[in-house]
């Protein structure tokens, strides 16, 4: 006991200044968080004191920052700025470094904070002779909490991140790639059109690639080709709908589109569909999902718990985006059936998509014992609850305000809480360097503080009352219900399958508690090294927000959420009947809880007792076979066309073995065999390719235009 305390001691004396640092920005953070919370409820006491601040010479000049349309910019700008300063201060100090990171990281929330009046008036940038269409940036409440959540968690993650990154390889490379991620997702954010969207959207995929890859192995390295391999198709998707939408309404902004897209006849569903899939990768929306169990298992804790905290909620925030501006007039009581019924057809399409991805997921994270793995699993099942919501919001038109605000609701709660549960588990594997949930178990006794702040985590997720989670799924729940009773009769159906997959998110997490923080503590671990505080004292930061949402939730639905609505076109008296009076711990709503709970525990007791959590199927059945089959069966055609030329190059440029025969291919798997292949036969024909890629290019996307085209 003694000597754990003096080797805490001694690692916090040797990062004594961070920890300070990091604890005096953690205390600003919330401070800031308070203030501002009293700046929305404004009561009596501050308008007085607001009044006062006004008018002195400190009130001016933070009422010019919070009015100045530059400050998007520089919102923007400020990370990438701190990348490069980061990365010439690395070279001398990491701990100096690491301090400068969590400066940035800071302004960048703070300077977030006071976009709050251009949100509310969303102001536009614009700068009219960029890239022959323009750019602009726009900020308006969806936006502005999208920021502020963003900024929030990469601050406390950036205060977790400095002793875990210690024991890894190419720090300086992994924080210059980071900053510029956050840049780009900040970018992304504050878009004010479709091309400025996508401009950074890719640039937030070339900059995470190098955090999936960072620890450099082969199955990082084959993680992050497949997550780039997808991500740049999917950017492809967006850019085709660029394409069509400029040819067609000749306006990429974010503003209601309904009208003009109902004379735009069926090529309207193409432009959807291609956002939907673009925009759906990043989000691990099923069946596009296959990257997301590689690459956040293999990436770094930080990374992981950003990539899914974070980042695919930017694929969500996409869709969400899409859907508002594609599907809704600027006034609700427009006499529009064809523009409001392209809305209903799209949202059905997305409630079942949505519930399938549900299901797909939290039955494969039952099925892991690699806790990051499992949590990767789950992330594509809270993405499902997501994409319900904003299906339920536009299959509802009008009255699907409650979907919406379900939706940017539970992006906000996974945000916290999925970040929350990879940060828990990089603590334990910093000290016992293992995964494995069934090699674990009593770990409480030796990390008393993380387990806590894991069982808040835990409940958050499974939708626990006084949590934050039970507050989005609450909403979903009811706007699933509303959409019953307006929709039709099959969606009765998608209403148990919720139930049945909250059911088997509880169980989940009973699993991943219980397996790795109860029971008996292995004799290998009795002696592992104990978490650092710092550490803990981010997650508990993350940890408090989650528990304050859950106590009352009706702030951030009441002073942002419900605004957020208003900038939409939605029905005023829907949400003043079913939003601003709802009652979170109604009776009904806190049985069904209790019931959900009770079926977890259910299902948790028959899964150890019938070894229902290793159930194996046939890789023949893999949703990544199925959808590469026809790519693999060409490549295998082509072998057989080019036959030794082909093993000269294997022989040459394998890159995944040493073993240097055709052989080596089996060993592949089927996805890797793809890739595998792919790589060699582009090496093949990397010349021509080079010399005639534009040619290529331009035949492709003028053919697909040509054939879109005669559909209008």
């Amino acid at each position: 006991m003694v000597t754990s305390f003096f080797n805490e001691f001694k690692v916090w004396g040797r990062y004594r200044r961070f920890s300070i640092f990091s604890a005096i920005i953690f205390s600003l953070a919330f401070i800031a968080l308070g203030v501002f919370a009293l700046y929305l409820s404004q009561p009596p006491s501050l308008r007085c004191l607001l009044l006062g601040l006004q008018s002195s010479l400190l009130g001016q000049l933070l009422t010019h920052l919070s009015q100045n349309t530059l400050l998007k910019l520089i919102i923007i700008f400020i990370p990438v700025v701190g990348s490069f300063i980061q990365m010439i201060i690395g070279r001398f100090s990491d701990q100096r470094r690491d301090i400068s990171i969590v400066l940035w990281t800071f302004i960048s929330f703070i300077l977030g904070l006071f976009l709050y009046p251009q949100a509310v008036s969303q102001t536009t940038l614009n700068f009219k002779d960029i890239l022959f269409l323009g750019l602009s940036f726009r900020v308006d409440l969806l936006s502005y909490i999208m920021v502020i959540i963003t900024t929030l968690i990469w601050l406390f993650v950036m205060m977790y991140s400095h002793h875990y990154m210690l024991h890894e390889i190419h720090r300086n490379r992994f924080y210059f790639f980071l900053s510029l991620t956050l840049s780009s997702i900040l970018g992304t954010l504050l878009a004010g059109d479709l091309l400025t969207m996508f401009l950074f959207f890719e640039i937030m995929t070339l900059s995470s690639f190098m955090l999936v890859t960072h620890g450099e192995s082969a199955e990082s390295l084959f993680a992050g080709y497949q997550y780039l391999f997808i991500g740049v198709f999917g950017g492809i998707m967006i850019l085709l709908a660029i394409i069509l939408q400029i040819i067609t309404v000749g306006t990429l902004s974010f503003e209601p589109m309904a009208i003009r897209f109902e004379q735009i006849g069926l090529i309207r569903y193409f432009i959807i569909g291609l956002l939907f899939v673009g925009f759906g990768i990043k989000a691990g929306m099923a069946p596009v999902h296959v990257w997301l169990p590689r690459a956040h298992p293999v990436a770094p804790t930080p990374a992981s718990a950003l990539l899914s905290g974070i980042l695919i909620k930017i694929g969500a925030y996409g869709i969400l985006r899409v859907m508002i501006t594609y599907t809704f007039p600027e006034d609700p009581f427009l006499d529009l059936y064809s523009a409001w019924n392209f809305g209903e057809i799209i949202g059905y399409i997305m409630i079942w998509i949505g519930i399938i991805t549900m299901l797909i997921g939290v039955f494969l994270a039952l099925q892991q014992s690699n806790a990051k793995k499992m949590l990767a699993y789950h992330s594509i099942s809270q993405m499902g609850y997501i994409l319900l919501g904003i299906g339920i919001m536009a299959y509802l038109g009008k009255n699907g305000s409650i979907g919406f605000a379900g939706a940017l609701y539970h992006i906000v709660n996974h945000a916290l809480f999925k970040s929350l549960l990879f940060m828990v588990i990089g603590i334990i594997y910093l000290s016992i360097h293992e995964y494995d949930m069934y090699k674990m178990g009593g770990l409480y006794k030796r990390f008393p503080i993380t387990a806590i702040i894991a069982f808040i985590a835990c409940l958050g997720i499974a939708g626990i009352p006084l949590f934050n989670g039970f507050v989005s799924k609450s909403l979903i729940h009811h706007a699933l219900e509303k959409a019953i009773t307006y929709g039709h009769p099959s969606l009765l159906l998608v209403e148990w399958l919720f139930i049945l997959i909250s059911a088997g998110t509880v169980t989940s997490f009973i699993k991943f508690f219980s397996f790795i923080f109860l029971g008996k503590l292995k004799k290998e671990h009795m002696t592992c090294s104990q978490s650092i505080r710092i550490m803990e004292l981010a997650m508990a930061g993350i940890a408090l927000v989650i528990v304050l949402i859950g106590l009352n939730p009706h702030f951030v639905l009441d002073y942002l959420i419900v605004p957020a609505l208003s900038q939409s076109a939605f029905d005023v008296h829907f949400i003043e009947k079913y939003i601003l009076t709802m009652n979170f711990f109604a009776v009904k709503d806190l049985i069904l809880m209790g019931q959900i709970v009770i079926l977890g525990f259910v299902i948790f007791k028959l899964g150890v007792k019938y070894h229902l959590f290793h159930l194996h199927f046939s890789s023949s059945f893999t949703i990544e076979r199925i959808l590469m089959y026809p790519i693999n069966k060409a490549l295998q055609i082509y072998i057989q066309l080019r036959g030794k030329r082909l093993v000269d190059y294997w022989n040459a440029y394998n890159p995944y073995t040493d073993d240097k025969s055709m052989s080596a291919l089996k060993s592949q798997g089927f996805i890797g065999r793809v890739f595998t292949l792919s790589n060699l036969i582009t090496r093949l024909h990397e010349n021509n390719l080079i010399r005639n890629d534009a040619f290529i290019y331009v035949v492709l996307l003028t053919a697909i235009v040509s054939f879109l085209l005669l559909l209008i």
